[in-house]
């Protein structure tokens, strides 16, 4: 039987190999070498190991004893041992042997006592980020301020996981590891780094009108993240259906105010709709940026409609509206603008005074729902199911403005119609889209757009097919799409800019 020589190198190697992995053992290591006492014990027992019979070994506590006949099962004990606190958070503990005498049973047998000692959980102190400069010191503390103080224990490393991966902004670069500094005090080291992605995309579409005349659309979107340091979000929108419908939106979201761990949120909208009125829209939200439930948003809403003269003799009137809101928001995707897998999900319920017109005072209901789920198939192929749903209604049946209704339609909606062409009190549109990838960005596509709605008895539905190409300017993406009416001269056509900078 081999001898066993150096028990402090044996346990070393075993916590370097799990240290390597990320886990906790690089911290053990340093506890472990602490206790030297060790190391002297057992050179005494390497004189008693030149024997065939097995070593028994007893510890304390509420491990069991076992026999031992080799170094390599010595080592996968030591480790088990080693595995089953780490997993708890005792980071601190060390094995301590106590005793070695042979037994007087006629046996020949050697039993070793050994003590489990400083088994007292080890709490993280603090918590070092490695590899991001672009964020504020403050800001990236308070991402990860959940498992301040909290045991370090496997638990608490899944949900460091589970924080990362929720901020899209954040990329990991290693696996966390935690160590041991000034005697017993724990960190916990993250090296990460920044992931910010701010773009752009913009859209025209052609559609022929009734005299077939050409009809150009449009529509710009920009997405800016970390403007000052912070992780903050900025969105511009702003959409062209005709010469009298236009939509502009702007928003900001900053994920934490001062030393608070929420954040705020600001929006505006405006929208002209077809010449008959102007509806404003102003939401301030707080902002819970972490959660084992995605990103919520609370706040309050209000939405004034003013009226044009055409609308005016339409029978259309002024009404407000002010509105209590929570939101919420799943971003799994690995990429905004191109995913190739993950899922997105968000709602949003509203629930408000409607005063105006000939309504005097009623209650509005409003709940919308997005979700994206981006499956692959093959190694080149890909399913993408892509839902959008609403409802709106007020109180004692009385019927919904148009102006509070939803319009869809168009390159976003349905491809194969007309934008906004179709006003509802409720809706449901899936979107399928079979992707083909030529390589990570460019892809070929069928798509099928379907609406399930309040107004209409037949079912709208387009499809078509699309081209995703990468430009000098950015990526280009080409869809033709004909409604279950069309002739294919009568196919709209959509093309959208998108970039990053």
């Amino acid at each position: 039987m081999p001898r066993f020589k150096n028990i402090a190198e044996l346990w070393g190697r075993g916590a370097g190999e799990r240290g390597s992995r990320g886990a906790v053992g690089q911290a053990c290591l340093r506890a472990g070498r602490r206790y030297s006492k060790i190391i002297v014990l057992l050179s005494v027992s390497m004189v008693l190991w030149a024997q065939d019979e097995p070593i028994s070994i007893q510890f304390n506590g509420d491990l069991k004893s076992f026999d031992v006949s080799s170094e390599k099962d010595l080592s996968e004990q030591l480790k088990s041992i080693q595995s089953h606190y780490e997993k708890e958070g005792f980071l601190n503990m060390s094995l301590v042997c106590t005793n070695i005498e042979r037994l007087n049973d006629n046996s020949g047998k050697i039993s070793a006592y050994w003590d489990i000692i400083n088994i007292s959980p080890a709490i993280i102190d603090s918590i070092v980020i490695d590899g991001i400069d672009e964020i504020n010191l403050t800001s990236l503390n308070k991402f990860f301020y959940p498992i301040l103080h909290q045991v370090a224990s496997n638990e608490t490393m899944e949900k460091v996981e589970k924080i990362v991966d929720f901020y899209p902004y954040l990329k990991r670069r290693a696996l966390p590891y935690y160590v041991t500094y000034k005697e017993e005090k724990v960190a916990i080291i993250l090296p990460l780094e920044a992931n910010f992605r701010s773009n752009f995309s913009g859209a025209f579409g052609y559609a022929p009108g009734s005299n077939m005349e050409p009809q150009l659309t449009g529509e710009i979107q920009i997405h800016l993240e970390n403007l000052f340091g912070t992780a903050s979000v900025a969105e511009l929108w702003w959409q062209r259906k005709d010469e009298l419908s236009q939509i502009l939106s702007l928003s900001y979201e900053e994920p934490f105010i001062w030393r608070f761990n929420i954040g705020a949120g600001f929006t505006f909208y405006q929208n002209l709709q077809d010449g008959l009125y102007v509806r404003r829209r102003t939401r301030i939200t707080g902002i819970k940026p972490f959660s084992l439930w995605g990103k919520w948003y609370a706040g309050g809403e209000r939405i004034s409609v003013t009226v044009t003269p055409e609308g005016d003799s339409l029978g259309l009137s002024d009404h407000e509206i002010n509105s209590l809101i929570v939101e919420n928001v799943w971003e799994r995707r690995n990429s905004l603008w191109n995913p190739t897998k993950g899922f997105y999900i968000k709602w949003t319920l509203e629930i408000g005074n409607y005063s105006g017109g000939s309504i005097s005072k009623a209650i509005l209901y409003r709940g919308q729902t997005e979700l994206e789920i981006v499956k692959p198939i093959r190694k080149r192929l890909n399913f993408t199911l892509h839902g959008l749903g609403g409802y709106v209604g007020l109180s004692r049946n009385q019927n919904v403005p148009i102006s509070e209704q939803f319009l869809i339609g168009g390159a976003s909606t349905l491809r194969g119609y007309r934008e906004q062409v179709f006003q509802l009190n409720w809706m449901f549109i899936t979107q399928f889209e079979l992707r083909y990838l030529l390589n990570r960005i460019n892809r070929i596509y069928l798509f099928s757009d379907i609406a399930i709605q309040s107004e209409l008895s037949s079912i709208p539905i387009s499809f078509g097919f699309g081209i995703q190409q990468k430009t000098p300017l950015g990526i280009l993406r080409l869809d033709y799409a004909m409604s279950r009416d069309d002739t294919p001269s009568e196919g709209k056509i959509h093309i959208r800019l998108i970039g990053e900078f």
